[in-house]
Parts: structure tokens; sequence; C-alpha cells
């Protein structure tokens, strides 16, 4: 449920008020501390060290994925949001500010979108937006983000939240919504800062997804994950002084006397408890676990078929019905015979071959040998697409955890199969994500060519962006502007 919730206050004319915004999967207070303690709580430095400063935070649902809750779409979400922004009294004295992480810089995007476009109609809409003066986005994915991109790719097991589906690298929604925030005029102040390590699900927001193109705005690395990037140790780190410094700089307000602020004592009232709801939907929830446990059984049916099939040969009688009937083989041909009937396991007439063996009739199984012999090429060709496909499945499972071994496992599909396009796509962004440059180009390259062979337009277009956003890795900015001018015309 959305919540409101104030964390400092100071009494009378406030200067301003600035709101924290969480991600996704994130939490009002856990969000921004360190540890449970309120001391690493660092919006609450932020009030103490900039006097007359009011702090929120901002509660609402974003859990990643339908199996532990529920959660609107991002532009539903910014409908509750703006009410609550809307009804609340304190917020009409001083200027307004926000500081995102992650997901809550998109929905604070989307929020002054929904005013905008109810401004003509809607008075205090218009107000809100004359009062907000300063943006802080903290890695946010204004062009989405690859884990969320695998996330959709294993929505079977995944079951991504409507949020967690918005995020999808390069989504359009998401391309619209940064191609508005950059040409609407405003005279907002914006900060930006993005992560500099990769968390063990490799990185959460590249630096390119994380910079919105605003002009004269240059994002700042910060030495963190994306976990840990909102959660400074200490006022040294660079993060806070440099968005204290900021807010400072650009809240605005109307100061009062020092001898004001020196009298006044800041209020922080007890954080109220907040709860998570848990998901109602425990219909399509059971549904979904029935299909996953069958297809569970299905395979291990089917490993126990590869690794313990039936011997139905071992208590046959062949043997003796060959030496019968066949008086003049020798042993060492009758063993030839049955050890060509056990190469024949895995056929699907092999019961029928062992059937009329006992029988003494050979000529079934010579006719399986044929049809064997006959379509061996093509039954090779099939072996090693149905291998280049379960290498590319595995490779989009294993890359959630580990970048490396999905990158092995792309090559292994691109070598079997190279002239399957969803290999070389996947390969390319492994690549991208791994750091290997020169190799998610080559990738790129290849899944173009392949598009461009089977005229295939929005391959084609999804290969160049993606190639684009290689080349600006590779600090080739000439060459990525061709490739997402190719791209856009598309």
């Amino acid at each position: 449920m959305t919540r409101l919730i104030k964390v400092a206050n100071w009494p009378g004319r406030p200067r301003g008020h600035v709101i924290f915004v969480h991600g996704l999967g994130g939490h009002p207070y856990d969000t921004w501390r360190r540890g449970k303690a309120d001391a690493g709580f660092w919006p609450l430095w932020l009030a103490r060290d900039i006097p007359g400063l009011c702090v929120w935070t901002l509660s609402y649902a974003a859990p990643p994925t339908n199996w532990i809750g529920n959660a609107l779409a991002l532009p539903d979400q910014a409908v509750p949001v703006l009410e609550h922004l809307l009804g609340e009294p304190a917020l009409t004295t001083a200027p307004v500010t926000f500081v995102c992480h992650s997901l809550g810089g998109l929905v604070v995007k989307q929020v002054l979108r929904e005013a905008n476009d109810q401004r003509g109609h809607r008075p205090e809409a218009g107000m809100l937006l004359d009062r907000v003066k300063a943006l802080v986005f903290i890695a946010t994915p204004h062009t989405g983000s690859i884990q969320a991109t695998w996330l959709d790719r294993l929505r079977l097991v995944a079951w991504p939240s409507p949020v967690a589906q918005d995020l999808i690298k390069n989504a359009p929604a998401l391309r619209k919504l940064n191609v508005w925030y950059r040409n609407w005029p405003n005279e907002i102040a914006n900060q930006v800062f993005y992560e500099a390590h990769a968390t063990e699900a490799g990185m959460i927001v590249d630096p390119d997804g994380a910079d919105p193109g605003l002009l004269n705005v240059v994002p700042i690395p910060i030495e963190a994950d994306h976990i840990g990037i909102c959660k400074p140790a200490g006022k040294d780190e660079l993060l806070y002084t440099a968005t204290r410094r900021f807010l400072a700089e650009n809240i605005g307000g109307e100061d009062r006397p020092a001898e004001e602020y020196a009298a006044a004592k800041l209020e922080t009232p007890t954080l109220p408890a907040v709860s998570r709801s848990r998901p109602k939907t425990w219909l399509p929830r059971m549904l979904r676990l029935a299909v996953l446990i069958l297809v569970a059984v299905i395979g291990f049916k089917g490993i126990q078929a590869v690794f313990f099939p039936p011997d139905l040969l071992q208590e046959s009688g062949i043997e003796e019905v060959l030496r019968t009937k066949y008086p003049e083989l020798t042993p060492e041909q009758i063993e030839r015979s049955i050890r060509s009937l056990q190469a024949l396991r895995d056929e699907p007439r092999f019961e029928q071959a062992v059937e009329q063996a006992e029988k003494g009739n050979l000529h079934v199984a010579q006719g399986i040998w044929r049809q064997i012999y006959e379509n061996r090429k093509h039954q090779e060709d099939k072996a090693r697409s149905e291998r280049a496909e379960a290498a590319r499945n595995l490779a989009a499972i294993a890359f959630v955890e580990n970048a490396a071994e999905g990158l092995r496992w792309y090559r292994e599909a691109t070598q079997l199969d190279p002239d399957n396009r969803e290999g070389w796509l996947g390969l390319g962004e492994a690549a991208q994500a791994t750091g290997t440059l020169e190799e998610a180009e080559a990738a790129y390259r290849k899944y173009i060519a392949l598009a461009r062979r089977a005229d295939d337009k929005r391959e084609l277009a999804v290969g160049l962006s993606g190639l684009g956003d290689v080349l600006v890795a590779e600090g080739n900015l000439p060459a990525a502007r061709r490739a997402y001018e190719d791209s856009r015309d598309i």
C-alpha cells in the first residue's frame, strides 16, 4: 500500500521538503541505511545538517516477482503517489525535492508527467510542479536493465511483476518517458549517480542506462554496487556529501533567521512499522506451481529414461532362439546380432525389434538399421540444433547468477548453431555485461547480418541498438550514432 511517511520535521516555516523514493524490491527505511539501526539512516543526517529541511520517505509495493507480492505497472503506480503528494497539506508550504534509488527515479518522472498532464484541469497539480526544485537520481535505469530482460525471458519460473516487466532493457515506454523528461520545459535541478561495481548477478544498471542524457548534468560514479550505492557508511562518503551540497544549493525556499533555527528543535517521530501485504493471487500461484511441478516430473522421467532404461534384452531368449533356428551361426555372429539389437535401445521400434528377434525374425531389426542409416545425417543435424537450443536455455538461466558462465554457454550455442539469431543476440548481451566488448561487437554484427538475410526489420533494429550500446562503451561515438540512427529509421 502506498504511504507517505514523515521522517523528520522542523516546526514553523520549513525551508523545504525532501522525499526519498526506494526502488524495485526496496523498503522505505532499509533502502537508505546499513543494518537496522536508525543511526545509519542517512535521511536523518540531512535533516540535521540542513536546518529547516523536512524529510519524508515514500512506501509503495514494488516486488520484483509475483511470487512474493503484488505491484502496479509504472504508469498506474504514479497515480496513487501523485494523489498522496497532492493530499499532504504540509507539502504546500515549501519547495519539494526528491532523492530516488533505481526504479524510484522512474516513478518520480512518471508522477511529474502525470501531474503535467493534469495541470490544465487541476490547479493543485500545477502548483506542485512549480514547487519541485531538484531531483537526485541514484542508479536509476532510465533505459531499463538487462536483469529485467532475463527475468522476462524466464517468466515461467521467475513470474516477474508488472513493474519489473516495465524495466526491460530499451523498453519503448521507458525511452518515451526519458525523452519527455529531457524535453520537458522546467527549471528542476538534477544530479545523477551511477554504480561502479557489479553485484553477483552482474551490473544491474550500467553507466549508459543510468545517464538520462540531461544537458550540463555530469553523472557521478560511486564505488559501490546497486544495493550498496544508496547506503553510505558515513557522512564523509561521496554520495552523502555531494547530495547534501546539491540539496542545500538548490532547494530554494525561504531562509529563516539563524536564531530561529537554533531555537527550533528537530522533531524525529518514531518510524511507523511498514508491512508488506502478501499476494492474494493464490489460484494463479497454485496453477503456475502445478505447471512447474509437471515440467520437473517430465524432465525427471526423461532423465530416468536416458540413464536408467529398461533392459528388455536381459531376460529375453533371443540367444537360444538364434541357436535353434540358425544352427550354422557361430557364437561370435550371435553375439554381434544381439549387440546390434542392444544398440537400438533409443529407437521407437526397439520393443518391436526385440519381439520379432525372439521369434527368429531378424528382418525387422534390419529394416530399422536401414532407416537409421538413411536418416542419420538429418538426425545429427537435429541433434546439433537441439544441443544449441539447450545451451541457449542454459545460458539464459546461468547468466542470472553468473554472467561469465552464461557467456560460456552462449559461445557453445553459437558454435553448434551459427545460423540461430537468438544465440548471437544472447552472446552480444552477455559479452557486453562481462566487459568483453570486442566479442560483443562481433556478436551483434553477426546478429545484424542474419537479420538482414531474413529481412526481419524488427530484429535488425534490435541488433543495431545493441551494437550502438557496445560502440558507446568502446568510445566509438560516431559509429554508435550511425547505428542508433539506423535503428531509429527502421
